[in-house]
């Protein structure tokens, strides 16, 4: 990444995250709910939901996207951040 000035500069910052989250369950799409993870993100059933329709005339078609989810973290004690991590 380039500076106002067009110089070479870190695109990252000087922290650290780090999280423990659980891995799918063999034959799922999720983890087991009961064991620890920093978060998980919750969807509703069903979703996302994809569709097609013209729009009036038949000259434009329009596709439609819809996903409903909500982020939660429900260990954060599964989590870390580590800050001043650079010089």
């Amino acid at each position: 990444a380039m500076d106002k000035n067009s110089v070479p500069a870190d695109i990252w910052g000087d922290n650290l995250m780090l999280h423990y989250v659980g891995k799918p369950q063999p034959g799922a799409d999720s983890a087991d709910e009961n064991e620890p993870s920093f978060g998980y993100t919750l969807r509703r059933k069903g979703m996302p939901v994809a569709d097609k329709y013209d729009g009036a005339g038949g000259k434009v078609k329009y596709c439609r996207y819809t996903d409903i989810y909500k982020v939660a973290v429900v260990g954060g004690d599964a989590g870390y951040l580590i800050t001043g991590i650079s010089k």
